[in-house]
């Protein structure tokens, strides 16, 4: 069995924490301006439509990400 070292990471939109495999790369979701955002919260931010309320949320959140 192969050891894989595991860094947990929060999720900066709905701030739940993920597990993380460093020794293969890989992150489950995005990087933004060195912040996490999680798989689940990338499609919800993609899937969502200007017409819906949880939008502004969404834009305000990446807001403070970018502008940080």
């Amino acid at each position: 069995m192969i050891n894989k070292e595991i860094e947990k990471r929060v999720c900066v939109i709905c701030n739940m924490e993920n597990e993380s495999y460093l020794s293969d790369n890989y992150i489950d979701g995005i990087i933004v301006n060195g912040e996490y955002i999680c798989r689940h919260c990338e499609k919800e931010i993609i899937e969502t439509s200007v017409e819906e309320n949880k939008y502004d949320d969404y834009v305000d959140k990446i807001k403070v990400v970018i502008y940080k």
